[in-house]
């Protein structure tokens, strides 16, 4: 199996670079050409013209080829500097940490069908929830959802009636709200 070897990148980057500066001569000429014997057909000044037009063309689209060239180049050594970066920093950073004590990861945000129940505005569970005395029972006719919630599960706000469910509960209920539905039903609980 072959071994990896950055200077390999950097000759194909500096291919890319010399083809991408010859490539814009080539079609700025070739499309000179092109226009001048296309001209030639219809007399002296069509050829001039047609010279001039046709070889812009060719710089124009030679310019553009020779654009791609160069950002595939870039991008190769790119990734020749990041792994660059990762040997180098690899040591350092197994060394650096290895008298630090793990933690459990931060809390996960919600998902975006979640993000949409969530009035704008709003950042925690504890901000989305009204104290139990202001809440309604029902509102529009909606009833409240069929199982109580954990204090240990978070809960989130209906943004179309404000009642509090569940996360596992809220899109349902925000779902059975869009299909039109009166009463929307909740998952009830296993039994």
């Amino acid at each position: 199996m072959a071994e990896y070897d950055a200077r390999v990148i950097h000759e194909f980057a500096e291919r890319l670079y010399n083809k991408a500066n010859t490539i814009i001569a080539i079609y700025t000429i070739a499309g000179g050409i092109i226009g001048l014997l296309g001209g030639y057909t219809f007399g002296g000044t069509v050829a001039l013209i047609g010279l001039v037009i046709f070889g812009g063309l060719g710089f124009s689209l030679g310019s553009e080829k020779a654009f791609q060239l160069k950002l595939q180049a870039q991008t190769a050594l790119c990734q020749v500097k990041i792994e660059e970066n990762t040997r180098s920093q690899g040591s350092n950073i197994s060394s650096s940490y290895s008298g630090i004590p793990r933690t459990s990861a931060p809390a996960s945000r919600p998902s975006v069908s979640q993000a949409a129940a969530i009035p704008s505005g709003t950042s925690t569970a504890q901000e989305r929830t009204p104290p139990l005395a202001s809440r309604p029972s029902t509102s529009q006719g909606v009833p409240s959802p069929s199982r109580s919630t954990s204090l240990a599960e978070p809960t989130d706000r209906c943004s179309i009636c404000g009642e509090r469910f569940a996360r596992s509960e809220i899109m349902a209920h925000v779902r059975a709200h869009a299909a039109g539905s009166s009463e929307p039903t909740m998952p009830q609980e296993p039994t």
